[in-house]
């Protein structure tokens, strides 16, 4: 790894498509980090034939409690590994997208999963045994399931504040939430990336049915 003014580049080579996940997670929470330019090449181990790497896809679907009912199709094409089929969430989305980047020989994902119900999210609470914790999980909304409720902006407002300051995770006194027709806009400055999705996860359990994050990572 080499870092200059804050922008990390990661080089070398790594067993599985989740350890460049992780690799690229741990750089991203680390105080001082504001981008990371992730050039890391998954080699496995050893070379698998690629209906090999189909099959320990669909093994790890059936292993995993998330998406094991669901139909997912796995094709594999020089490590290439493309899902197809329906799931009822952007959770279990990414959650098929996690699970099959643990397998043996996955050298990327082409996630073309639908989702039957797009308006039913998930509150992730990363610190959990079994949910997704990397960069991609942003693009699938990461929050927990709800229903927009008749609670005031201003109570909102303080119901974020009071997440805030118990949280172990946010500075509070660098962070400023406002409120309006349940849509929470952050904006100030946090150490890390870390930090910086506590407080979008803050917000959501808080009781905003939005957040916008305009957080700057110093």
């Amino acid at each position: 790894m080499e870092v200059e003014n804050g922008v990390v580049t990661l080089t070398g080579t790594v067993d599985n498509l989740k350890a460049k996940r992780a690799a690229e997670q741990d750089a991203k929470n680390t105080v001082g980090v504001w981008r990371v330019k992730n050039l890391l090449k998954v080699r496995p181990a050893k070379p698998l034939a690629d209906d090999k790497i189909a099959q320990n896809v669909k093994s790890a679907f059936l292993r995993d409690p998330v998406v094991d009912s669901y139909q997912i199709d796995a094709k594999a094409r020089a490590g290439v590994i493309t899902l197809t089929g329906t799931v009822d969430s952007f959770y279990e989305k990414a959650q098929a997208e996690d699970v099959a980047s643990r397998a043996n020989g996955v050298v990327t994902v082409r996630n073309n999963l639908a989702v039957s119900y797009p308006s039913l999210v998930y509150y992730y609470e990363p610190y959990s045994n079994y949910t997704p914790f990397y960069s991609y999980w942003d693009a699938y909304h990461p929050y927990h399931y709800s229903i927009r409720s008749s609670t005031s902006d201003a109570e909102i407002n303080d119901d974020i504040h009071d997440e805030m300051w118990w949280s172990p995770f946010v500075s509070n006194d660098e962070v400023t939430v406002k409120v309006e027709n349940g849509v929470a806009t952050l904006t100030g400055t946090v150490d890390s990336w870390s930090e910086y999705r506590a407080a979008t996860e803050n917000a959501y359990e808080g009781g905003a049915w939005s957040v916008i994050n305009n957080l700057k990572v110093k």
